[in-house]
């Protein structure tokens, strides 16, 4: 596997980008994501009314929540943007280009 960095972290501030610094990349993979469920689902191995306790045993209501629910974004799941905890999964609080600067 590849591992490097391209471009700018902080083009402004002329800060390489790095194969270690972290991007939120939002909903991009959504798609990528999507298509391969149906791929899956068509070749037999899951199917789209599987329940997420299938595979998520803790999973909060995930005997309740389905794979289409989730293809969908119709699981009824956390908003992430309201949540900090994924924020801070992620990034610990702080964006990577924040890091570079202090």
């Amino acid at each position: 596997m590849l591992k490097k960095g391209y471009g700018f972290a902080g083009y402004k501030l002329g800060i390489d980008n790095t194969q270690r610094l972290k991007f939120l990349i939002a909903s991009v993979t959504k798609t990528f994501t999507a298509a391969a469920i149906i791929v899956i689902e068509r070749q037999g191995w899951r199917s789209f009314e599987d329940p997420l306790s299938k595979f998520l045993q803790d999973f909060p209501s995930g005997d309740k929540i389905k794979i289409s629910h989730l293809v969908l974004h119709t699981s009824g799941g956390f908003d992430r943007e309201k949540d900090g905890r994924v924020r801070q999964l992620l990034w610990n609080g702080e964006y990577p280009i924040q890091k570079v600067r202090s």
